[in-house]
């Protein structure tokens, strides 16, 4: 049974950040959407391209609908575990293909550093 590109089922990629590390643009683009969805905090850019770059499961967001943001801007803080997803011309596309040169790092003022976007178990398998 085929519950069209927004049913149920993952649509993206999980990794496992840590909660409370800053988060960064992974495109450049202006906010389309900053708020909650089923309880989770969502930002969604759009890209100069067209594509809709999402991320799911912040623990705060920082930027508003309508902002611009840059390549590696903070836009907010990890909960633990994170969700990216990128539609292109209304469909789901495997973002992993975007990801050739690897998820941009924060620039980082703590020791500790940042949320590295890696891939979970699950992911690789």
């Amino acid at each position: 049974m085929d519950n069209g590109p927004f049913g149920s089922g993952n649509r993206g990629l999980e990794y496992a950040t840590l909660g409370g590390e800053s988060v960064c643009a992974p495109v450049s683009g202006i906010v389309s959407f900053a708020g909650s969805v089923a309880r989770r905090n969502v930002i969604t850019i759009r890209s100069s391209d067209g594509r809709l770059v999402s991320l799911t499961n912040m623990a705060s967001i920082r930027v508003r609908i309508g902002e611009p943001v840059l390549l590696k801007e903070r836009i907010g803080k990890s909960a633990v575990g994170l969700h990216f997803s990128v539609r292109e011309a209304g469909r789901y596309i495997d973002p992993a293909r975007l990801l050739a040169k690897g998820m941009p790092k924060c620039e980082s003022t703590r020791r500790t550093g940042h949320s590295y976007l890696v891939p979970t178990r699950r992911d690789r398998d």
